[in-house]
Parts: structure tokens; sequence; C-alpha cells
């Protein structure tokens, strides 16, 4: 059958004929449009043609080929690869990275697909976000610095109490600075009690307590009476005592 040299079946070309056998009958050499070569029977052969079956030698060459083209996310697949465990499609990021290589399963999987630099994108916003005028704790934010500490820019805020103080955006937002200092915590326990000389700091004390009775959360009281915690633990115990 040397007329079969030539022939395309799917994805094969028939290139050369071997003295092999192979299933029982003659064995031909066939190029892939993937560029690898098998060798396929004359039975396989003739039976995928009468079926018009799409052969390859394995590489799936026509499903790979169909995402070439196609942005997922912030890539656009350029062109696949054949590598030593799986196939892999080199990609070209909107960011401006060129030559990404990842598997479509790890395309696949990701809502928003990326070189990398979409994570990057996202913590600078949020580090970047405008606190002006919000509350955190005892501190209000007044102004984004030019300073920073670790890359991330430092935030001037002002204390109840009239100091200021710097924090970083993360460090606002996850509470773990709510005041200007030790000595502010300590000072405001002390300025609100039954007998404070301030009429404002004596009304909120009874407020807290009232609230308290009342079975309120510490949390609701905060945000209410603006307030921290410790002044409304403190009375708290009071109550308890």
């Amino acid at each position: 059958m040397s007329e079969f040299i030539g022939t395309r079946i799917g994805n094969l070309v028939v290139v050369g004929k071997t003295s092999e056998q192979l299933h029982g009958s003659i064995a031909y050499i066939c190029q892939c449009d993937c560029g690898e070569r098998i060798n396929r029977s004359e039975r396989n052969l003739k039976d995928a043609k009468r079926r018009h079956a799409m052969s390859s030698c394995g590489c799936q060459y026509d499903r790979k080929m169909k995402f070439i083209g196609e942005k997922r996310g912030l890539l656009t697949i350029k062109e696949w690869v054949r590598t030593s465990q799986e196939t892999e499609y080199v990609c070209d990021c909107d960011c401006g990275q060129k030559g990404v290589q990842m598997s479509l399963k790890a395309i696949s999987s990701s809502e928003m697909p990326n070189c990398g630099c979409y994570g990057k994108r996202l913590r600078a916003e949020k580090f970047s976000l405008d606190l002006t005028g919000q509350r955190f704790g005892r501190l209000v934010a007044v102004k984004l610095l030019e300073k920073r500490i670790r890359n991330y820019r430092l935030w001037l805020c002002k204390c109840d109490c009239g100091k200021m103080k710097e924090a970083t955006v993360g460090q606002l937002r996850s509470g773990n600075t709510k005041s200007c200092g030790l000595d502010c915590r300590l000072q405001e326990k002390r300025k609100y009690s039954a007998t404070a000389s301030n009429l404002e700091h004596r009304k909120t004390y009874w407020q807290i307590r009232e609230l308290l009775q009342e079975r309120k959360s510490i949390a609701y009281i905060k945000k209410n009476l603006h307030v921290g915690s410790s002044v409304v633990e403190q009375i708290k115990r009071e109550l308890v005592d």
C-alpha cells in the first residue's frame, strides 16, 4: 500500500513504511502536527480513515490548539509546549510580562489567571486606601505620609488625647494600633469614673454602665460611645465586683 504514503488522517500524515509488524499488520511512520513521529499499524490507519477519526500521536493536538489566542483573566494564550511532565501553555500577561508558562489546569482553576502580578496589585491597592477621617479605636487618620516602614506608607493619625501617631494601613485595619500608646490607654481608663472632674467623661461613664446592665456588647458600646475596650472592660469589672 505505497499509496498510503502522504495520506493525512486526522493530525497524522503517513510519511513512510517500515518492515516491522504492529498488531498483526505492517507498521507505518506517521508525522503528527505537533512534530512528533509515531508508528501506526496499517489496520489502525485504515480503520481511522474509514471512520474519519481524529488521530494523533496522543498529544490531542486539536484540543490543545483550540485554546491558542484565548484570553483567560490577565493572560493571553500564545502557544503550547510539551514538557517532561505535562503540556503547558505560553502566555502573555496584561502587565507586560511575556512567556509565562503554565499548565491548563493552573490557568483554569484560577479566578484571575496572571503571571503573579495580580496579588501584588491587590496588596498595593489595599495598602494605598484613602483612610482620611476614618476612626481606628482612639485614632483618626489625618493624612498619608511619604515615610515608609518595610515599603508600606505611613498614615499620620490623631489620638483622642491630642497626640499624633504614625501607623500603616495594616496596623490600623488589623486593630493592632488603636491609640498613641500605653500611657494614653492608661489615662483613658482613669478619666472615665463616677467622680471624674470632666462632666462629659462622667456622663459617658454612666452611659457605659447603663449599656452594660442592658447586656450590650463591648463592640456595640465602643462603636456608639467611641471609647476603648479597656475602659468598657474596667467598668464591667466594677459591676461584677
